[in-house]
């Protein structure tokens, strides 16, 4: 993995996310089952809760 001028990194996969943007801007797509929705709706309060205008190196270190 790594060498004498630091690490090389290969075969990364990488999907869009949202990490430290705004969740309010991410539209929610209404037609799913309402067990889907809730469990969204969940993890926008614990995005909100936990990460939203926090420093991301902070929330990353944790």
């Amino acid at each position: 993995m790594g060498d004498e001028n630091g690490i090389n990194i290969t075969d990364v996969k990488s999907e869009p996310m949202l990490l430290f943007g705004d969740i309010d801007q991410v539209p929610m797509n209404y037609n799913i089952s309402t067990k889907e929705r809730n469990m969204i709706l969940r993890q926008k309060a614990n995005y909100i809760s936990q990460i939203k205008e926090k420093n991301p190196l902070l929330v990353l270190d944790t």
